[in-house]
C-alpha cells in the first residue's frame, strides 16, 4: 500500500473534542460528559472509527490511510490488534468496517503541528458546543437518543434532514406518551437545533409543526398551582423550618438559603450541588461573597446570557432579622 488513493486526518482532544477530513468532507463533536477523561488514544481512534462508519460506501473498494499524531494509536491500527481492553472494541470494529467496504487501511503518523485540518476541525467543534449550556447540551442529547429510539421501533431513518412526516409522527408519540406540551416543545427545538446548525432544510419551522405544537399546548392546557414566593410565603417558609428540620445546623443553612436565594433571585443550580458529581461553573462560592455591616455583594463569574464579564449585585440588608439575607449569611 505505498501510494494510497485516499487520506483520512482525524484528531482528538481530551477536553476540546474530535474531528476528521476527508478531501471536501470533514465533521467534527464535542465529547459527552462521560468521554471526558478517557484514555487519549481511545479518543482519538474514535473520530477514524466514527469517518469509516459515516462515509463507508464512499470509500468502498479503496485504499486510505489514517493520518494520526498519536504513535500509539498507529501501531495499534496497523497491527490491528491493542492490549488495552478499553480499546480493542473499536480497533475490531474499525477492522469488521473496512472488510465489509473491503478497504484497505494503513495508519500513518503525522506529527502535531502538521495536522491542522483535524485540530482545527476538534477546536471548531469545542467552539459550537460552547453555545449552548451543559445542562441544555445533555437535553439536546437525550432528545436525539429518544428520536433514535422511536425510528427504529417505526422503522424510519433517523439521519438528518428529517422528513416533515417522520417529525410530525415523532410528535404525536410523545403526545400519545403523555409527555408535557412543554417537553414536546423541547424535544423538537432539540431537533431543528441540529439541522440550523448543519445549514439543512428544517421541519421544525414548517407551517405543519408548528401548528401541531399550538395543538398539543392547547389541548393539555391547565393553570399552573404554584404561587411566586414573596415576601409574606418566604416568612412562613422559614418560620416553617424548626419544624421540618432534623437539627438546628440544617434550620441555619436553610434560613440562610431562602434569604438569599429571594433577595438576590438566584436560581437553583447557584446555590445547590447535584449528586451527579459533575461540575457546575454556575455555583457561587464563599469567595464570591463580600459581607458588610448593612449589605452584601455576590460577584457572579459565569451565568445565564452571560457574555463572559462579571456581574457584581448589591443586596441591602432588611427591616427584619428573621428573613434579611445580611443578618442570615453573617
Amino acid at each position: 500500500m505505498s501510494s494510497p488513493t485516499l487520506n483520512l486526518f482525524a484528531d482528538a482532544s481530551g477536553q476540546a473534542g474530535y474531528g476528521a477530513v476527508l478531501g471536501q468532507e470533514w465533521f467534527y463533536g464535542a465529547w459527552d460528559e462521560r468521554w471526558l477523561g478517557q484514555n487519549i488514544t481511545l479518543l482519538e481512534l474514535c473520530p477514524i472509527v466514527m469517518a469509516v462508519k459515516v462515509w463507508g460506501p464512499s470509500l468502498a473498494h479503496n485504499c486510505i490511510s489514517f493520518h494520526t499524531d498519536n504513535m500509539a494509536l498507529v501501531e495499534m491500527i496497523n497491527k490491528q490488534s491493542s492490549k488495552e481492553s478499553s480499546t480493542i472494541a473499536l480497533v475490531r470494529q474499525l477492522v469488521l468496517l473496512c472488510l465489509q467496504h473491503n478497504i484497505l487501511f494503513r495508519a500513518k503518523h503525522i506529527p502535531g503541528k502538521q495536522n491542522t485540518c483535524a485540530q482545527l476541525n476538534a477546536v471548531l467543534g469545542s467552539l459550537l458546543a460552547a453555545t449552548l449550556a451543559p445542562a441544555t447540551q445533555a437535553a439536546y442529547s437525550r432528545s436525539w437518543a429518544l428520536f433514535r429510539s422511536f425510528a427504529s421501533e417505526i422503522n424510519i431513518s433517523c439521519d438528518p434532514p428529517i422528513a416533515l412526516p417522520a417529525l410530525a409522527l415523532f410528535i404525536a408519540f410523545l403526545v400519545d406518551k403523555q409527555y408535557a406540551p412543554s417537553t414536546v416543545s423541547s424535544h423538537v427545538s432539540a431537533i431543528g437545533y441540529v439541522h440550523k446548525l448543519r445549514e439543512l432544510p428544517d421541519p421544525t419551522s414548517a407551517f405543519l409543526t408548528q401548528k401541531l405544537l399550538q395543538a398539543c399546548h392547547k389541548q393539555r392546557q391547565r393553570v399552573d398551582s404554584r404561587l411566586p414566593i414573596d415576601k409574606t410565603i418566604l416568612e412562613k417558609l422559614i418560620a416553617a423550618l424548626p419544624h421540618t428540620t432534623t437539627n438546628s445546623f440544617e434550620t441555619v443553612l436553610f434560613k440562610a438559603m431562602f434569604a438569599l436565594a429571594f433577595h438576590a433571585f438566584l436560581r437553583v443550580g447557584e446555590i445547590t450541588v447535584s449528586n451527579n458529581n459533575l461540575p457546575n461553573p454556575n455555583l457561587l462560592q464563599r469567595e464570591q461573597l463580600v459581607l458588610g455591616e448593612k449589605f452584601l455583594s455576590l460577584t457572579f463569574h459565569v451565568f445565564k446570557h452571560s457574555t463572559g464579564q462579571p456581574f457584581t449585585l448589591k443586596v441591602d440588608a432588611g427591616t427584619r432579622a428573621a428573613d434579611c439575607p445580611v443578618t442570615l449569611m453573617a
